[in-house]
């Protein structure tokens, strides 16, 4: 029989363990939520800006055409002419820039998601829509401290490790109370049995586990 409550904390010890893997799964869930959240957004503006750059080339070519054709008439000259068409080339290297760019975020995001990462997923939003009134939050500094300590996974998974380290202290002072054993005796003579019951308790009765003790208080304090 363990005395001083042993039983008790670690019960106490089990269910903070348990907690503390909750909460470590819950801190997970939401970094990869958040990386997941960042890669759209990051694949939806290359998105945009892929197809604005799309847009400048076709803008740049028209200029080019037009610009052959008045050096041709002899409209401008060709200094004139050649100048359209490097505004066309930067256009056109700005273009495969942004190709590369926007590749190497859906692989980013295929890989967040472990789709095949030759997938090519388009990116379904509009970077201009504003959230409406309901979900704004107006937060002081205090208010938002407030939140944070309330909702953040890894500050409540350290204050979950502080408990630990507190109910594994008190186990330890625990086991320092030695354990109680309980048998039975049996004895037989001639014409005679006798039963009984056996108590004992190692010695000795004190100053035992003290290196557990002062782990556990240096654990405790750092």
């Amino acid at each position: 029989f363990e005395l001083g409550g042993q039983r008790g904390h670690r019960i106490r010890i089990a269910k903070t363990e348990l907690k503390k893997v909750d909460t470590e799964l819950a801190k997970a869930s939401q970094s990869f939520t958040k990386s997941v959240k960042i890669a759209f957004y990051e694949l939806l503006l290359v998105q945009e800006k892929f197809k604005l750059a799309k847009e400048i080339v076709e803008h740049n070519e028209q200029m080019r055409d037009i610009a052959q054709t008045r050096f041709e008439t002899g409209d401008i000259s060709v200094t004139q002419a050649n100048l359209a068409n490097i505004h066309l080339q930067s256009a056109q290297r700005e273009a495969v820039t942004l190709e590369s760019k926007l590749q190497l975020a859906q692989l980013s995001l295929n890989g967040l998601m472990g789709a095949p990462l030759e997938t090519a997923p388009i990116a379904v939003g509009g970077l201009r829509e504003k959230a409406s009134p309901d979900t704004l939050q107006k937060l002081t500094l205090d208010a938002l401290k407030t939140q944070a300590l309330a909702h953040r996974k890894d500050l409540k998974s350290l204050q979950l490790n502080a408990q630990l380290t507190e109910s594994e202290l008190r186990l330890a002072k625990a086991a320092n109370i030695p354990d109680l054993s309980v048998g039975a005796l049996a004895e037989r003579s001639v014409g005679e049995n006798a039963f009984g019951v056996k108590f004992s308790i190692p010695l000795p009765l004190f100053n035992r586990n003290r290196a557990e003790v002062n782990t556990t208080k240096a654990q405790r304090q750092v």
